[in-house]
């Protein structure tokens, strides 16, 4: 492939990154027109030509290198890319050509904040700017021999300019309206020639002239120098910086006993930039805070190897893959585990790996000095298994303060997991909105004693909690039973009391055999019951229907001793048998 076609990605949004492979030698016209997504291009050093509009939309760009290749780039070719902050125009021989039309050209609004110009440039208008009023970063390289008219009018963020030795010519109005400069640095021993009006609105007062040791008297005579009322000579040093394989950095032309501007990070692939050192073998770093220059010299990039690390099978966004350098801490992140499934754990076998948690969904490792895979597993969730009921509790009657028998609740799980229980009471026969027990009578076990205490009728209920904190899910499960229904049954009144009723007399009590009763006229239907304090009935029978004081008698004698309810009708009583 020699060339990228007219219009081959245009509009392409989900694009996000473009390596044109070397040997491609033309870029067609709108290429990559309105790639809003792509933020990274690079161009080989085998490309000529840019075609028009090629990348004019591509508001994601940030930086974009021309190689010294490229000798034409078409009309508002980076037209719109709002978002492009730094423009190299690498170092070359040859005059990079901006093709325009009308006020329109390659660089139409960009706002360039940092440039380095590395050749001369031709444009087929020269009535606009090359650059806006954001530009306050201009190197200008030493293969550059004229700065055209216009270049830089109105970029009123710039506040110094250093002009190189290379440079013999600059074009009428070049710097015009840069009110911003303080500084303007000419390397050249003989003043280069300037056109009209180059330095046009720039205060001469405060904006002060750099030139080299022995050449001032030739600027303080030569046309548009002399118009600085600040004019120093200076020995400049030269600053080259050797990137060792990386990318270009521009070299500075820097005041002999002065520090040196913070240079550009450069760039390589599977690298990670560690400085600037005096050596190539890098031992001695520059410290470019308080080192200064006092000869020509070169720094040299310092590059730590980056080690691949993949997360593989990681949920929905894990986090962790990247490229790190030996030593560093990595953080990973599992993400969110498939449907219906949980984390388990991180494995790899990649090698000087130690997890600092290996069952933890996030957790880190310190990288070692080979790529890392790391695998995120997951398994299916295991809940807690709810509890089967086979019995439930059985209600009863009883009389009041009687002693009740335990209601009781059996349950099993088969999960190995561990039973707890917790009894309710309600008025209602229902088991949502009950009140919850305390522990007495057994009200957090499997079977509980009611209280026969109050007269009237409860609803109890149990919840039975299965509690297994070796599933990965939830760890709890509820049952609820049954419920069972309580009535308590009033003692009755004295027989003193019952006797009180005409005609009714019940004797002997205490009693032992026989006990007798007399009522003047016995009803059909009226049934003598005895009950135990249990709440047993242990007799039941039906008097004829007589008349006056004719008794109707129950034996005794088979009951133990104790303290019976007897019930005629309504009426109870309370009988002691001796």
């Amino acid at each position: 492939m020699t060339s990228i076609g007219n219009n081959a990605f245009e509009n392409y949004t989900g694009l996000t990154s473009v390596t044109i492979p070397d040997g491609v030698t033309s870029i067609g016209n709108y290429a990559f027109y309105a790639c809003n997504g792509l933020t990274s291009v690079t161009i080989p050093n085998s490309v000529t030509s840019i075609g028009s509009q090629a990348f004019s939309g591509c508001t994601g760009l940030t930086s974009v290198t021309i190689p010294n290749s490229v000798t034409s780039i078409g009309d508002l070719a980076f037209r719109d890319c709002t978002g492009l902050k730094k423009l190299i125009i690498e170092d070359g021989a040859s005059t990079l050509t901006l093709i325009g039309t009308g006020t329109s050209y390659a660089f139409t609004n960009v706002s360039v904040d940092t440039l380095y110009l590395g050749r001369n440039i031709s444009r087929s208008i020269w009535s606009i700017p090359l650059f806006g009023t954001a530009l306050k970063d201009l190197t200008i390289g030493g293969s550059v021999t004229s700065i055209e008219s216009v270049a830089f009018r109105g970029c009123t963020s710039l506040t110094s300019v250093t002009i190189p030795n290379s440079v013999t010519s600059i074009g009428s109005q070049a710097f015009s309206g840069c009110t911003g400069l303080t500084l303007v640095a000419s390397f050249r021993n003989a003043p280069p020639t300037l056109g009209t009006n180059v330095f046009q609105y720039v205060n001469m007062n405060t904006c002060c002239l750099r030139v080299p040791i022995g050449s001032l008297s030739a600027y303080s005579s030569a046309s548009g120098w002399s118009s600085f009322s600040c004019r120093e000579e200076k020995t400049f040093r030269t600053v080259t910086f050797n990137s060792q394989g990386g990318s270009h950095v521009p070299s500075q032309a820097v005041v002999d006993g002065e520090t040196i501007r913070v240079p550009t990070a450069p760039t390589l692939e599977g690298h990670a930039f560690g400085g600037w050192y005096k050596e190539a073998e890098c031992i001695n770093p520059w410290l470019i805070a308080t080192d200064v220059v006092s000869s020509d010299l070169t720094l040299y990039a310092k590059w730590v190897t980056l080690y691949a690390v993949i997360v593989s099978s990681a949920g929905t966004g894990s986090t962790g893959s990247g490229s790190y350098a030996e030593g560093t801490t990595v953080t990973i992140n599992a993400g969110t585990p498939p449907a219906n499934q949980v984390f388990k754990n991180w494995t790899t076998a990649s090698p000087n790996v130690t997890f600092a948690n290996a069952n933890s969904a996030i957790t880190t490792f310190v990288m070692p000095a080979n790529a890392v895979t790391v695998t995120a597993n997951f398994e299916a969730i295991t809940n807690a298994q709810t509890p089967t009921i086979s019995a439930h509790p059985q209600g009863n009657t009883y009389t009041q303060n009687v002693v009740a028998n335990a209601l009781s609740v059996t349950a099993s799980v088969t999960d190995g997991g561990t039973l707890s229980y917790q009894w309710h009471s309600n008025t209602a026969n229902s088991t949502t909105g009950g009140t919850t027990l305390g522990s007495a009578n057994g009200a957090q076990t499997a079977a509980y004693t009611p209280p026969t205490t109050t007269v009237g009728t409860l609803y109890y209920y149990v919840v039975v909690t299965n509690t297994n904190t070796s599933v990965n899910g939830t760890q709890t499960a509820t049952a609820t039973s049954n419920t069972a229904t309580v009535t308590v049954n009033s003692t009755g009144t004295s027989i003193t009391e019952m006797e009180g009723d005409e005609g009714l007399k019940i004797y002997p009590n205490p009693v032992n055999d026989e006990l007798r009763i007399m009522n003047y006229e016995w009803q059909a239907g009226d049934i003598v019951e005895l009950f135990d304090m249990n709440g047993k009935r242990v007799y039941m029978a039906q008097p004829p229907c007589t008349v006056h004081r004719v008794p109707f008698t129950v034996d005794m004698s088979p009951f133990q001793p104790g303290t019976y309810i007897l019930r005629i009708g309504s009426h109870t009583a309370r009988v002691v048998k001796q």
